[in-house]
């Protein structure tokens, strides 16, 4: 490969456009921290989705679409679980979302209570009184089982009992 000049004589050869520009860069996943979760959690290992996971720090937003569906996966449950309730509060609608489409996987509708009892307040009372509007009965408990302890842990929260029992 190269660039010519009218009369036919190389200006520049494809080894001097390689020493001209440098060595290769750095994929954009090296560079970019989100791409590389994006990857190491697309990538099915289970190494890889537990790095993209550390403990203790708060997962970016942008990652939420992916960890939901771990949320089937039984070899990182306990992980992802952890890092979807450190910014529970602020996804309060996905999550909701996730647990009341029926397109989404059974097992992650079923657990994503779980994880919105790291959110409480009114929406998340409302998702999940929706919840118990599901047509899986194991999606109804889940959501009463969370219900029921965000009331132990707000005594105060109230919650009626025509709501709970309306759907039924």
């Amino acid at each position: 490969f190269f660039f010519t000049r009218t009369g036919g004589e190389s200006i520049l050869g494809l080894s001097e456009i390689t020493h001209a520009t440098g060595p290769p860069t750095r994929r954009r996943e090296d560079a970019d921290p989100v791409a590389r979760a994006i990857s190491d959690l697309r990538s099915g290992d289970r190494a890889r989705v537990l790095r993209a996971l550390p403990s203790g720090k708060d997962p970016d937003l942008a990652l939420v679409p992916l960890l939901l569906p771990l949320l089937a996966n039984d070899a990182v449950l306990g992980e992802t679980l952890r890092a979807l309730r450190r910014v529970a509060p602020r996804i309060v609608g996905q999550l909701t979302d996730a647990l009341l489409d029926p397109g989404v996987d059974v097992v992650v509708r079923r657990r994503v209570p779980r994880v919105l009892v790291a959110a409480p307040g009114p929406r998340t009372v409302e998702g999940l009184l929706r919840g118990l509007e599901d047509g899986r009965f194991d999606v109804r408990a889940r959501c009463a089982l969370a219900l029921l302890r965000l009331r132990e842990r707000d005594p105060g929260m109230t919650v009626s009992r025509e709501a709970v029992f309306a759907p039924a």
